[in-house]
């Protein structure tokens, strides 16, 4: 057992990202616009001749040219530039578009079959400007509104969302008559910590990250006409007896359109260590049990590891993500995710959206339960889906073993952060979350007036 691979051989990521650092072909950018790159050899003694190389210009996942390039005769230790031949059709793609290179053997050698991959590169093509929001305001389906003492309902075409006004969370989520919320989003920064965070996580236990508590301060709800409503919540969050670590302020902008856009903003204390993770966590039903992202993957990929991670839109079951170390874990995250979706096995979940991007991960096992595990055995899988929505997540600390810290660069400093999801549901049947990526509804917060109705706030006790 050791760092690159699991006791039946099966391969880790860690592997994966060891034979991306290493590989003998390197590629750079020179001019996208023109398809022009630098390829670098960085063999002693071999050129280049002995791999073919294939390309192939994605957008947004799928294959919109490819082709091969039949002349990389570099030299050993040489460096040239190559002109990939594709055309100007991305410019017209409304999606994110990039230039994906694989060099494999040409022919089969002793240690490897002909075809095996030796290195491969993706290179972002020149961002074309995000269009208008497809989704005007006073086009959406109009939203009803019902109120009680403790809680409001915002009912729409296909959906309703309940909001506890003395909790501030989402307490319901229904699309089409089904429940996809038992719990959250709300704000969450523990992991179960790994084997590196030996050193880390003794500071996070004793600022009490491991027991943090919400508490409600202030709430309350404005109308945007009758298409929208804008819920505001104020939090303070800390462990019992240690006083309050953090403030978070919470805004729900709810659509007739059936989206819910969060914004997040969190102001840590000073004097706290660097955090284990900053995001969202929300638990679904067990039966929505599928994730699909366009990020990287197809493996686990962290802030300071994941040049392994190609970009591409991959799925999947959710216990699929679920990596077995020996001693469990946090495990299966996807970093620089686009969008996500959870979904149950006929197609209908939940779509989430980053502002830019997030890191994802969901799972059927407790941060709790695994945290306590000693074994992969010792964890039940539960009838639940737990969901991270991560705006970032600690390094992992690959240069180190147990007690030396990860690098600066990688950490997660506490300071005052604001980070945006979108939220909607569907189903597979009717719209793709590509499809989804793609329409966006207008911001509504500059519309918030002295004129908007705001419903009384509800408060509670802070942290003591």
């Amino acid at each position: 057992m050791d760092g690159l691979l699991f006791p039946d051989r099966t391969i880790k990521s860690s592997l994966i990202e060891f034979k991306k650092a290493i590989e003998p072909v390197k590629v750079h950018p020179v001019d996208m616009r023109l398809g022009i790159v630098s390829i670098q050899n960085r063999y002693d003694f071999l050129s280049l001749d002995h791999l073919a190389c294939s390309w192939s210009l994605l957008c947004d996942g799928h294959i919109a040219e490819q082709g091969e390039l039949t002349d990389i005769a570099v030299p050993a230790g040489g460096e040239a530039e190559l002109t990939v031949p594709y055309g100007k059709a991305y410019e017209k793609q409304d999606g994110e578009c990039w230039l994906h290179l694989r060099f494999t053997l040409r022919h089969e050698t002793r240690w490897a079959p002909q075809g095996h991959e030796i290195a491969w590169a993706d290179l972002p093509l020149p961002a074309k400007p995000r269009a208008v929001p497809g989704i005007r305001l006073n086009s959406m389906p109009k939203m009803r509104v019902q109120e009680k003492l403790d809680s409001v309902k915002l009912i729409g075409n296909t959906y309703s969302i309940s909001v506890n006004k003395g909790s501030g969370l989402l307490t319901a989520y229904e699309y089409n008559g089904i429940s996809l919320l038992q719990s959250g989003p709300m704000v969450n920064i523990w992991r179960a910590t790994i084997d590196n965070d030996s050193r880390q996580s003794k500071e996070w236990k004793k600022a009490g990250f491991d027991a943090i508590q919400h508490r409600m301060d202030d709430f309350s709800i404005r109308f945007i006409e009758e298409q929208a409503a804008v819920i505001s919540v104020k939090s303070t969050l800390g462990a019992a007896g240690l006083g309050t670590c953090f403030n978070v302020w919470m805004t729900y902008s709810v659509y007739g359109s059936e989206d819910v856009i969060i914004t997040t903003r969190v102001l840590p204390k000073e004097g706290l260590p660097p955090l284990p993770r900053l995001g969202l966590q929300m638990i679904m039903p067990g039966t929505f049990d599928r994730l699909s992202w366009f990020g990287l993957g197809p493996h686990e990929c962290y802030i300071d590891r994941k040049v392994s991670g190609r970009l591409g839109v991959y799925g999947g079951t959710v216990q699929e993500q679920f990596v077995p170390y020996i001693k469990p874990q946090e495990n299966g995250n996807k970093a620089d995710a686009r969008w996500a979706a959870v979904t149950n096995a006929m197609g209908t979940g939940l779509y989430i959206g980053g502002m830019p991007t997030f890191d994802i991960s969901a799972s059927h096992y407790d941060v709790n339960q695994v945290a306590k595990a000693k074994h992969t055995t010792d964890l039940v899988r539960l009838n639940e889906t737990f969901v991270n929505m991560d705006y970032r997540q600690a390094p992992i600390g690959n240069h180190s073993c147990g007690e030396a810290p990860p690098l600066d660069c990688y950490m997660l400093h506490p300071e005052e952060t604001t980070f945006t999801l979108r939220f909607k549901p569907f189903s597979n049947r009717d719209i793709s979350p590509v499809q989804l990526n793609r329409r966006w509804p207008e911001p509504i917060a500059q519309e918030i007036s002295a004129s908007s109705t705001p419903i009384p706030t509800l408060k509670q006790e802070a942290i003591l």
